[in-house]
C-alpha cells in the first residue's frame, strides 16, 4: 500500500489520491487494533470463555476485512489511473453506450422523447463530450475525468429508470 501511495504521490494530480492520504495509516492501525482483537481471543481461550473468544475473533476479523478494504482501494486506484492513462477513451465507450441506450429509450416513447428527457439527455451528451478536457495540462486529472464519467453513467440510467417508471404509470 506505502508503494502504491508513492506511485499516486509521484505520478498523479492531487486529486487522484487526495482522499487516500491517511490509507497506510489506517489501514496499519486497523491491522494493530485486529492483533489486540486476537490477543484477547488468546486470552478468553486460555480462560475457557468461548464466547467472548469468538466475539474478539469476529472484532478482529471486521478490523481486517476494513483494512483489506482500504487497501484495495489504494491498489484498486492505481491500476485504474494506470489503465485509463494508457487508453483515456477505454472508458468513454461504456458512458456513451448508456446515454445512447438512454437516447433510444426516450425516441421509442409515443410522439418521441418528452422535453424533460431530451434536456437531460442533451446535457449528458455534452457532459461526455467535454469530459476530456480534464486530461489536458501538464497534471491531467484522470480520477476526476473518471468520476465524471461514472456520473454521467449514473445520470443517463437515472433516465431510464424514470421513464420505465412513467411507463408504468408510476
Amino acid at each position: 500500500v506505502r508503494e502504491a501511495m508513492r506511485v499516486l504521490l509521484r505520478t498523479y494530480s492531487q486529486a487522484c489520491w487526495q482522499d487516500l492520504k491517511g490509507a497506510p495509516e489506517a489501514i496499519e492501525a486497523g491491522a494493530d487494533r485486529a492483533r489486540e482483537r486476537l490477543n484477547e481471543a488468546s486470552a478468553h481461550v486460555a480462560r475457557a470463555e468461548w464466547k467472548q473468544a469468538q466475539r474478539a475473533l469476529t472484532a478482529a476479523r471486521t478490523e481486517l476485512n476494513a483494512a483489506d478494504r482500504r487497501a484495495g482501494q489504494v491498489t484498486g486506484r492505481v491500476e485504474e489511473l494506470k489503465a485509463v492513462a494508457a487508453d483515456p477513451q477505454a472508458p468513454v465507450e461504456g458512458v456513451r453506450f448508456a446515454v445512447r441506450d438512454a437516447q433510444r429509450l426516450a425516441m421509442a416513447q409515443p410522439g418521441g422523447a418528452a422535453p424533460h428527457h431530451a434536456r437531460v439527455l442533451d446535457s449528458l451528451v455534452e457532459r461526455l463530450e467535454n469530459a476530456p478536457q480534464r486530461l489536458t495540462g501538464p497534471n491531467p486529472d484522470y480520477w476526476g475525468y473518471l468520476q465524471e464519467l461514472e456520473s454521467i453513467k449514473t445520470a443517463a440510467g437515472d433516465v431510464v429508470t424514470r421513464i420505465r417508471a412513467e411507463r408504468a404509470g408510476g
